[in-house]
Protein backbone atom coordinates (compact mmCIF):
# COMPACT_ATOMS: atom_id res chain seq x y z
CA UNK A 1 0.00 0.00 0.00
CA UNK A 2 1.63 3.48 -0.60
CA UNK A 3 2.60 5.18 2.53
CA UNK A 4 -0.07 8.02 2.29
CA UNK A 5 -3.12 5.29 2.39
CA UNK A 6 -1.75 2.39 4.74
CA UNK A 7 -3.57 3.85 7.50
CA UNK A 8 -6.68 4.26 5.80
CA UNK A 9 -7.31 1.25 3.96
CA UNK A 10 -9.64 -1.71 5.02
CA UNK A 11 -9.33 -4.98 2.71
CA UNK A 12 -11.59 -8.28 2.84
CA UNK A 13 -11.88 -11.05 0.54
CA UNK A 14 -14.10 -13.66 -0.64
CA UNK A 15 -12.94 -17.17 -1.50
CA UNK A 16 -15.42 -19.91 -3.43
CA UNK A 17 -15.32 -22.75 -5.62
CA UNK A 18 -15.24 -22.12 -9.18
CA UNK A 19 -18.12 -23.54 -10.37
CA UNK A 20 -20.80 -25.80 -9.00
CA UNK A 21 -19.87 -29.36 -9.45
CA UNK A 22 -16.91 -29.49 -7.54
CA UNK A 23 -19.25 -28.80 -4.12
CA UNK A 24 -21.11 -31.78 -3.39
CA UNK A 25 -24.41 -32.31 -1.97
CA UNK A 26 -25.56 -28.64 -3.31
CA UNK A 27 -23.38 -26.46 -0.35
CA UNK A 28 -22.74 -23.03 -0.87
CA UNK A 29 -19.80 -22.19 -2.71
CA UNK A 30 -18.54 -20.61 -0.13
CA UNK A 31 -17.99 -23.26 2.36
CA UNK A 32 -16.49 -26.59 2.43
CA UNK A 33 -18.40 -29.85 4.56
CA UNK A 34 -20.64 -26.54 6.55
CA UNK A 35 -17.17 -24.85 6.82
CA UNK A 36 -16.80 -21.42 5.24
CA UNK A 37 -13.83 -21.60 3.05
CA UNK A 38 -12.81 -17.91 4.09
CA UNK A 39 -11.51 -20.03 6.89
CA UNK A 40 -8.93 -21.07 4.97
CA UNK A 41 -7.25 -18.03 4.14
CA UNK A 42 -5.02 -16.16 7.14
CA UNK A 43 -5.32 -12.04 5.69
CA UNK A 44 -3.23 -10.12 7.76
CA UNK A 45 -2.35 -6.56 7.41
CA UNK A 46 1.06 -5.45 8.63
CA UNK A 47 2.62 -2.25 7.62
CA UNK A 48 1.80 -1.37 4.14
CA UNK A 49 1.67 -4.93 3.32
CA UNK A 50 -1.65 -6.79 3.02
CA UNK A 51 -1.47 -10.81 2.98
CA UNK A 52 -3.53 -13.52 1.74
CA UNK A 53 -1.87 -16.74 3.23
CA UNK A 54 -4.46 -19.62 1.05
CA UNK A 55 -4.81 -22.82 2.27
CA UNK A 56 -7.69 -24.61 0.20
CA UNK A 57 -9.19 -27.52 1.89
CA UNK A 58 -9.01 -29.79 -1.36
CA UNK A 59 -7.73 -30.31 -4.64
CA UNK A 60 -10.40 -28.07 -6.82
CA UNK A 61 -10.28 -24.74 -9.00
CA UNK A 62 -11.46 -21.79 -6.83
CA UNK A 63 -11.77 -17.89 -7.24
CA UNK A 64 -10.63 -15.44 -4.45
CA UNK A 65 -11.73 -11.89 -5.29
CA UNK A 66 -10.32 -9.14 -2.98
CA UNK A 67 -12.02 -5.88 -1.71
CA UNK A 68 -11.24 -2.45 -0.57
CA UNK A 69 -11.87 0.80 0.97
CA UNK A 70 -11.14 4.02 2.46
CA UNK A 71 -11.70 4.49 6.11
CA UNK A 72 -13.06 7.57 6.69
CA UNK A 73 -12.61 9.42 9.98
CA UNK A 74 -15.43 9.56 11.99
CA UNK A 75 -15.71 10.96 15.93
CA UNK A 76 -17.47 7.72 16.31
CA UNK A 77 -16.32 5.13 14.43
CA UNK A 78 -17.71 2.16 16.54
CA UNK A 79 -20.90 1.45 14.26
CA UNK A 80 -19.45 2.96 11.25
CA UNK A 81 -20.50 0.86 8.06
CA UNK A 82 -18.69 1.50 4.68
CA UNK A 83 -18.69 0.08 1.18
CA UNK A 84 -15.90 -1.91 -0.38
CA UNK A 85 -15.33 -2.51 -4.23
CA UNK A 86 -13.16 -5.25 -5.83
CA UNK A 87 -10.07 -4.31 -6.75
CA UNK A 88 -8.68 -7.82 -7.97
CA UNK A 89 -9.76 -11.51 -8.33
CA UNK A 90 -7.48 -14.41 -9.16
CA UNK A 91 -8.30 -18.08 -10.00
CA UNK A 92 -6.69 -20.67 -8.21
CA UNK A 93 -5.79 -24.19 -9.69
CA UNK A 94 -5.28 -26.82 -7.14
CA UNK A 95 -4.18 -30.31 -8.78
CA UNK A 96 -2.72 -31.63 -5.38
CA UNK A 97 -2.42 -30.98 -1.42
CA UNK A 98 0.95 -31.63 -0.24
CA UNK A 99 -0.29 -31.20 3.58
CA UNK A 100 -4.50 -30.55 4.20
CA UNK A 101 -4.66 -27.97 6.80
CA UNK A 102 -7.78 -27.53 9.59
CA UNK A 103 -9.93 -24.28 9.41
CA UNK A 104 -9.21 -21.33 11.32
CA UNK A 105 -11.28 -21.01 14.58
CA UNK A 106 -14.74 -19.83 13.60
CA UNK A 107 -14.05 -15.72 14.23
CA UNK A 108 -15.61 -13.08 12.79
CA UNK A 109 -14.52 -12.61 9.25
CA UNK A 110 -12.03 -10.49 7.79
CA UNK A 111 -8.12 -9.91 9.17
CA UNK A 112 -6.03 -11.03 12.28
CA UNK A 113 -4.32 -9.13 13.61
CA UNK A 114 -4.28 -5.81 15.48
CA UNK A 115 -3.88 -3.97 12.83
CA UNK A 116 -7.92 -3.06 12.62
CA UNK A 117 -8.30 -1.83 16.39
CA UNK A 118 -5.38 0.48 15.28
CA UNK A 119 -7.00 1.54 11.92
CA UNK A 120 -10.42 2.30 13.06
CA UNK A 121 -10.26 3.20 16.59
CA UNK A 122 -7.11 4.24 17.69
CA UNK A 123 -6.75 1.10 19.73
CA UNK A 124 -3.13 0.34 20.19
CA UNK A 125 -1.66 -3.16 21.25
CA UNK A 126 0.94 -3.05 23.90
CA UNK A 127 2.16 -6.68 24.30
CA UNK A 128 1.15 -8.51 21.31
CA UNK A 129 1.54 -7.47 17.80
CA UNK A 130 1.37 -10.01 14.97
CA UNK A 131 -1.49 -12.01 14.17
CA UNK A 132 -0.63 -15.79 15.28
CA UNK A 133 1.81 -15.75 18.59
CA UNK A 134 2.62 -19.10 20.77
CA UNK A 135 2.43 -19.41 24.41
CA UNK A 136 3.41 -22.87 26.95
CA UNK A 137 1.92 -21.03 30.00
CA UNK A 138 -0.92 -19.56 31.20
CA UNK A 139 -2.98 -16.93 31.57
CA UNK A 140 -2.29 -14.89 28.49
CA UNK A 141 -2.67 -11.44 29.31
CA UNK A 142 -3.09 -9.34 26.07
CA UNK A 143 -3.28 -5.35 26.46
CA UNK A 144 -3.99 -1.74 24.57
CA UNK A 145 -4.37 1.58 25.21
CA UNK A 146 -7.34 3.32 24.18
CA UNK A 147 -8.60 6.75 23.05
CA UNK A 148 -10.86 7.17 25.68
CA UNK A 149 -12.83 5.25 28.16
CA UNK A 150 -14.31 2.35 26.54
CA UNK A 151 -16.36 -0.95 27.36
CA UNK A 152 -14.90 -4.55 26.09
CA UNK A 153 -15.53 -7.77 25.27
CA UNK A 154 -13.65 -11.28 24.38
CA UNK A 155 -14.81 -14.05 22.89
CA UNK A 156 -13.12 -17.14 22.75
CA UNK A 157 -13.33 -19.69 20.01
CA UNK A 158 -11.64 -23.38 19.24
CA UNK A 159 -12.34 -25.73 16.53
CA UNK A 160 -12.28 -28.24 19.79
CA UNK A 161 -16.28 -26.25 20.99
CA UNK A 162 -18.76 -25.45 19.25
CA UNK A 163 -19.69 -22.05 18.60
CA UNK A 164 -23.29 -20.95 19.43
CA UNK A 165 -23.49 -17.38 17.99
CA UNK A 166 -22.00 -18.13 14.15
CA UNK A 167 -22.69 -14.23 13.73
CA UNK A 168 -19.31 -12.85 15.10
CA UNK A 169 -19.14 -9.54 13.09
CA UNK A 170 -21.15 -7.78 15.99
CA UNK A 171 -21.93 -8.97 19.45
CA UNK A 172 -24.95 -8.22 21.31
CA UNK A 173 -24.61 -7.78 25.34
CA UNK A 174 -27.61 -9.89 25.60
CA UNK A 175 -26.02 -13.08 23.56
CA UNK A 176 -26.27 -16.50 24.70
CA UNK A 177 -22.74 -16.96 26.32
CA UNK A 178 -19.92 -19.45 24.55
CA UNK A 179 -18.54 -22.42 26.69
CA UNK A 180 -15.37 -20.59 26.51
CA UNK A 181 -16.61 -17.61 27.55
CA UNK A 182 -15.43 -17.59 31.20
CA UNK A 183 -12.01 -18.24 30.24
CA UNK A 184 -11.67 -14.33 29.68
CA UNK A 185 -11.35 -12.02 31.79
CA UNK A 186 -10.70 -8.17 31.35
CA UNK A 187 -8.89 -5.06 33.58
CA UNK A 188 -9.50 -1.99 32.92
CA UNK A 189 -7.38 0.78 33.76
CA UNK A 190 -9.21 3.95 34.30
CA UNK A 191 -6.39 6.62 34.69
CA UNK A 192 -4.25 5.20 31.67
CA UNK A 193 -6.96 3.57 29.59
CA UNK A 194 -5.42 0.49 29.18
CA UNK A 195 -7.75 -2.91 28.53
CA UNK A 196 -5.86 -6.25 29.63
CA UNK A 197 -7.83 -9.24 28.42
CA UNK A 198 -6.79 -12.12 30.98
CA UNK A 199 -7.04 -15.98 29.18
CA UNK A 200 -7.27 -19.25 30.68
CA UNK A 201 -7.52 -21.93 28.29
CA UNK A 202 -8.74 -25.48 29.11
CA UNK A 203 -6.56 -27.62 27.05
CA UNK A 204 -3.79 -27.73 24.30
CA UNK A 205 -4.47 -26.72 21.12
CA UNK A 206 -5.12 -23.77 18.48
CA UNK A 207 -7.65 -21.14 19.69
CA UNK A 208 -8.94 -17.40 18.08
CA UNK A 209 -9.87 -14.74 20.85
CA UNK A 210 -12.49 -11.83 19.36
CA UNK A 211 -12.19 -8.34 20.66
CA UNK A 212 -15.09 -6.31 21.11
CA UNK A 213 -15.46 -2.60 21.95
CA UNK A 214 -18.44 0.00 22.01
CA UNK A 215 -18.44 3.85 23.09
CA UNK A 216 -20.87 4.22 25.77
CA UNK A 217 -20.87 8.00 24.98
CA UNK A 218 -22.09 6.98 21.62
CA UNK A 219 -24.05 3.39 22.35
CA UNK A 220 -26.29 2.46 25.12
CA UNK A 221 -26.02 -0.72 27.49
CA UNK A 222 -28.40 -2.53 24.47
CA UNK A 223 -26.32 -1.72 21.43
CA UNK A 224 -24.26 -4.14 19.56
CA UNK A 225 -20.58 -3.96 19.97
CA UNK A 226 -18.30 -3.12 17.40
CA UNK A 227 -15.52 -5.84 16.36
CA UNK A 228 -12.03 -4.15 16.71
CA UNK A 229 -9.65 -7.34 16.03
CA UNK A 230 -8.51 -11.07 16.64
CA UNK A 231 -5.98 -13.52 17.25
CA UNK A 232 -4.58 -16.71 16.59
CA UNK A 233 -3.52 -18.20 19.78
CA UNK A 234 -1.28 -21.48 19.82
CA UNK A 235 -1.20 -22.84 23.00
CA UNK A 236 0.55 -26.13 24.18
CA UNK A 237 2.07 -27.28 28.01
CA UNK A 238 5.62 -27.13 28.12
CA UNK A 239 6.99 -30.64 27.75
CA UNK A 240 7.95 -31.97 30.96
CA UNK A 241 11.61 -32.90 31.93
CA UNK A 242 12.45 -36.52 32.23
CA UNK A 243 15.92 -36.54 33.89
CA UNK A 244 15.41 -40.75 32.62
CA UNK A 245 14.31 -40.14 28.89
CA UNK A 246 17.21 -40.87 26.86
CA UNK A 247 18.26 -38.00 24.34
CA UNK A 248 17.29 -39.76 21.78
CA UNK A 249 13.28 -40.74 23.21
CA UNK A 250 13.17 -36.68 23.59
CA UNK A 251 13.73 -35.95 20.21
CA UNK A 252 11.44 -38.30 18.86
CA UNK A 253 8.86 -36.65 20.92
CA UNK A 254 9.36 -33.36 20.10
CA UNK A 255 9.60 -34.33 16.15
CA UNK A 256 6.06 -36.08 17.26
CA UNK A 257 4.43 -32.43 18.50
CA UNK A 258 6.14 -30.97 15.75
CA UNK A 259 3.97 -33.16 13.41
CA UNK A 260 1.16 -33.23 14.98
CA UNK A 261 1.40 -29.21 14.80
CA UNK A 262 1.91 -29.71 10.85
CA UNK A 263 -2.18 -28.78 9.73
CA UNK A 264 -2.41 -25.59 12.09
CA UNK A 265 -2.02 -22.45 11.12
CA UNK A 266 1.23 -20.75 12.57
CA UNK A 267 3.13 -17.41 11.50
CA UNK A 268 6.31 -17.25 9.97
CA UNK A 269 8.88 -14.24 10.70
CA UNK A 270 12.48 -13.52 11.86
CA UNK A 271 14.28 -11.07 13.81
CA UNK A 272 14.69 -7.08 12.78
CA UNK A 273 17.12 -6.37 14.80
CA UNK A 274 21.06 -6.19 13.29
CA UNK A 275 23.59 -8.58 13.98
CA UNK A 276 26.59 -8.96 12.29
CA UNK A 277 25.13 -10.61 9.67
CA UNK A 278 23.43 -14.17 11.04
CA UNK A 279 19.22 -13.92 11.71
CA UNK A 280 16.80 -17.01 12.31
CA UNK A 281 13.54 -17.23 10.62
CA UNK A 282 11.35 -18.49 13.51
CA UNK A 283 8.03 -20.28 14.11
CA UNK A 284 5.62 -20.63 16.93
CA UNK A 285 6.17 -24.55 16.66
CA UNK A 286 9.27 -24.68 18.57
CA UNK A 287 8.74 -26.23 21.30
CA UNK A 288 12.40 -25.42 23.03
CA UNK A 289 12.54 -24.66 26.40
CA UNK A 290 15.04 -22.33 26.19
CA UNK A 291 12.86 -19.70 24.28
CA UNK A 292 10.48 -17.42 26.23
CA UNK A 293 7.37 -18.90 27.28
CA UNK A 294 5.25 -16.87 25.14
CA UNK A 295 6.75 -15.02 21.52
CA UNK A 296 4.70 -12.30 19.50
CA UNK A 297 7.59 -13.18 17.17
CA UNK A 298 9.54 -10.10 18.71
CA UNK A 299 13.25 -9.70 17.34
CA UNK A 300 15.99 -11.56 19.66
CA UNK A 301 19.71 -12.30 18.90
CA UNK A 302 21.79 -14.92 17.75
CA UNK A 303 25.18 -16.12 17.11
CA UNK A 304 26.90 -14.41 14.50
CA UNK A 305 29.15 -15.19 11.37
CA UNK A 306 32.87 -13.87 11.31
CA UNK A 307 32.71 -9.85 10.32
CA UNK A 308 35.14 -8.06 11.65
CA UNK A 309 35.28 -4.94 9.64
CA UNK A 310 36.85 -4.34 6.06
CA UNK A 311 39.97 -5.37 4.68
CA UNK A 312 41.83 -7.73 2.18
CA UNK A 313 41.15 -11.47 3.15
CA UNK A 314 43.11 -13.25 0.53
CA UNK A 315 41.89 -16.68 1.89
CA UNK A 316 38.68 -15.94 0.71
CA UNK A 317 37.65 -17.32 -2.65
CA UNK A 318 35.19 -15.82 -5.36
CA UNK A 319 31.98 -17.60 -4.07
CA UNK A 320 30.12 -19.78 -6.68
CA UNK A 321 27.19 -18.06 -8.09
CA UNK A 322 23.83 -18.95 -8.03
CA UNK A 323 21.23 -21.52 -5.93
CA UNK A 324 22.30 -24.46 -4.70
CA UNK A 325 18.65 -26.81 -5.77
CA UNK A 326 19.03 -29.22 -2.87
CA UNK A 327 19.32 -26.48 -0.08
CA UNK A 328 16.54 -24.80 -1.47
CA UNK A 329 14.68 -27.12 -2.59
CA UNK A 330 14.97 -28.62 1.65
CA UNK A 331 14.56 -25.18 2.92
CA UNK A 332 11.78 -24.41 0.70
CA UNK A 333 13.18 -21.27 -0.32
CA UNK A 334 13.06 -19.62 -3.60
CA UNK A 335 14.22 -16.24 -5.20
CA UNK A 336 11.26 -14.35 -6.05
CA UNK A 337 12.17 -10.71 -7.24
CA UNK A 338 15.45 -12.02 -8.57
CA UNK A 339 15.68 -14.90 -9.96
CA UNK A 340 19.12 -14.20 -12.11
CA UNK A 341 21.76 -14.50 -9.65
CA UNK A 342 23.82 -11.86 -11.57
CA UNK A 343 22.58 -8.30 -11.23
CA UNK A 344 23.66 -5.11 -12.54
CA UNK A 345 23.01 -1.90 -11.03
CA UNK A 346 23.25 1.69 -12.69
CA UNK A 347 23.94 4.57 -10.56
CA UNK A 348 21.84 3.47 -7.41
CA UNK A 349 23.11 1.46 -4.59
CA UNK A 350 20.43 0.52 -3.33
CA UNK A 351 18.56 -3.37 -3.75
CA UNK A 352 16.08 -5.36 -2.15
CA UNK A 353 15.83 -9.14 -2.67
CA UNK A 354 12.96 -10.71 -2.02
CA UNK A 355 12.98 -14.86 -0.92
CA UNK A 356 10.09 -17.14 -0.04
CA UNK A 357 10.45 -19.04 2.93
CA UNK A 358 8.34 -21.75 3.67
CA UNK A 359 10.24 -23.59 6.81
CA UNK A 360 12.13 -22.60 10.15
CA UNK A 361 15.75 -21.94 8.97
CA UNK A 362 18.21 -20.05 10.89
CA UNK A 363 20.45 -18.05 8.44
CA UNK A 364 23.14 -15.77 7.40
CA UNK A 365 24.95 -13.71 5.05
CA UNK A 366 28.41 -12.45 4.11
CA UNK A 367 28.73 -9.02 1.59
CA UNK A 368 32.20 -9.26 -0.35
CA UNK A 369 33.61 -6.45 -1.75
CA UNK A 370 35.95 -7.95 -5.05
CA UNK A 371 36.72 -5.75 -7.51
CA UNK A 372 37.05 -1.88 -7.78
CA UNK A 373 35.06 0.08 -10.22
CA UNK A 374 38.13 0.97 -12.21
CA UNK A 375 39.23 -3.08 -13.20
CA UNK A 376 35.75 -3.26 -14.61
CA UNK A 377 37.00 -2.34 -18.49
CA UNK A 378 40.38 -3.84 -18.01
CA UNK A 379 41.63 -6.90 -19.92
CA UNK A 380 43.81 -8.02 -17.47
CA UNK A 381 42.82 -10.50 -14.67
CA UNK A 382 41.15 -8.73 -12.05
CA UNK A 383 42.71 -8.27 -8.73
CA UNK A 384 40.77 -9.86 -6.14
CA UNK A 385 40.14 -7.96 -3.48
CA UNK A 386 38.28 -10.24 -0.93
CA UNK A 387 37.00 -7.28 1.14
CA UNK A 388 34.31 -9.05 3.67
CA UNK A 389 32.32 -6.43 4.90
CA UNK A 390 30.53 -5.88 8.34
CA UNK A 391 27.07 -7.34 6.42
CA UNK A 392 24.81 -5.83 9.05
CA UNK A 393 26.19 -1.87 8.14
CA UNK A 394 24.58 -2.56 4.54
CA UNK A 395 22.11 -5.91 4.51
CA UNK A 396 19.13 -5.54 6.81
CA UNK A 397 16.55 -7.75 6.81
CA UNK A 398 12.51 -6.92 6.29
CA UNK A 399 9.67 -9.11 7.37
CA UNK A 400 7.63 -9.05 4.23
CA UNK A 401 4.35 -10.99 6.03
CA UNK A 402 3.69 -14.83 5.61
CA UNK A 403 6.08 -16.78 4.14
CA UNK A 404 8.30 -13.46 2.40
CA UNK A 405 11.97 -12.00 3.72
CA UNK A 406 13.55 -9.32 2.18
CA UNK A 407 17.17 -8.63 2.30
CA UNK A 408 17.77 -4.89 1.92
CA UNK A 409 21.28 -4.06 0.92
CA UNK A 410 22.53 -0.54 0.57
CA UNK A 411 26.44 -1.15 -1.40
CA UNK A 412 29.10 1.77 -0.07
CA UNK A 413 30.58 1.96 -3.32
CA UNK A 414 31.25 0.99 -6.80
CA UNK A 415 32.55 -2.22 -7.43
CA UNK A 416 31.65 -6.18 -7.90
CA UNK A 417 30.46 -7.87 -4.98
CA UNK A 418 28.96 -11.00 -4.02
CA UNK A 419 26.19 -11.33 -1.45
CA UNK A 420 25.51 -14.89 -0.03
CA UNK A 421 22.99 -16.27 1.85
CA UNK A 422 23.86 -19.33 4.44
CA UNK A 423 21.10 -21.43 5.92
CA UNK A 424 19.83 -24.37 8.09
CA UNK A 425 17.25 -26.28 9.60
CA UNK A 426 16.02 -24.24 12.95
CA UNK A 427 18.32 -26.51 15.92
CA UNK A 428 15.53 -26.77 18.63
CA UNK A 429 18.17 -26.35 21.54
CA UNK A 430 19.67 -23.77 20.71
CA UNK A 431 23.17 -25.34 20.14
CA UNK A 432 25.25 -24.13 17.50
CA UNK A 433 27.80 -26.13 15.27
CA UNK A 434 31.14 -24.53 15.14
CA UNK A 435 34.10 -24.71 12.58
CA UNK A 436 37.53 -24.51 13.62
CA UNK A 437 37.95 -21.24 13.92
CA UNK A 438 35.19 -21.11 16.00
CA UNK A 439 32.14 -19.37 13.75
CA UNK A 440 28.95 -20.37 13.07
CA UNK A 441 28.89 -23.06 10.28
CA UNK A 442 26.02 -22.99 7.61
CA UNK A 443 25.71 -23.94 4.52
CA UNK A 444 25.66 -21.79 1.37
CA UNK A 445 22.04 -21.63 -0.34
CA UNK A 446 22.61 -18.99 -2.64
CA UNK A 447 25.03 -16.27 -4.00
CA UNK A 448 24.62 -13.17 -5.87
CA UNK A 449 26.95 -11.60 -8.52
CA UNK A 450 26.48 -7.34 -7.72
CA UNK A 451 27.77 -5.00 -10.29
CA UNK A 452 27.35 -1.43 -8.96
CA UNK A 453 28.55 0.77 -11.50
Amino acid sequence: MPDSLKHRLAFHFHLRFANTTTNEQGEDLGEFQGVKLERYVLHTVQDDLVSFNIHVPQEADYFIEVFASLVEPDPNPFGQSFKLKCVCKYRIICKHLIQRMHPLPACASGEWGPAKAIRHFNICPLTHFQAIFETHQLPITIKFRCPKQLKFHGKLSSNQYPSINHDHSIISNSATSNTLDKYVKYEYDEFDFIISFIIQLPHDGQYGIDLYARDPEYQTEKRTMSHCCKYVINYSKPPAVDPTTTAAAAATANNNNNNNNNSLYHDYSFDSGKTNGQQRMTSPRTNSTFNQSERSLSPRSSSSRDTNGSGANTSVPMPRVGGNTNLLSQFGMSPISHPDPSITLRSINTLELLFQIRKMVDFSFDLIYHHTPSDLPSRTPLPNLNQRLNASDYVTIKPNGGFNVIFALKLPKQGVYTFTIYAAATNHRNDVQLNSNGQTELPAVYTYLLRYI
